[in-house]
């Protein structure tokens, strides 16, 4: 995580610019974050203590995503291989 005071341009307002990265095995994720000058190191870490468990969270809701989209198209093939064929002795 690294930390700088910055400024916004437009308003002149000042603020903690929070840069941190969430390296998941080899990709890395870099996430920038801002929070008033004053606000605690608790703070801002609880709130990055957050953030790797919505990292978390989001990346299990995609993998489960991915397996309902896989099992979608293979009961697509079973309808169309059934729609339309009969039956008989």
């Amino acid at each position: 995580m690294r930390v700088t005071k910055d400024t916004i341009v437009k308003t002149g307002e000042r603020f903690l610019n929070v840069e941190a990265v969430i390296t998941d095995g080899k990709v890395k994720h870099p996430r920038s974050y801002g929070y008033p000058l004053d606000t605690p190191k608790k703070v801002i870490e609880a709130d990055m203590a957050k953030a790797v468990k919505l990292y978390d969270m989001e990346k299990a809701q995609a993998a489960a995503a991915e397996e309902t989209v896989k099992e979608d198209k293979a009961a697509d093939k079973t309808i169309e291989a059934l729609n339309g064929t009969k039956i008989t002795n």
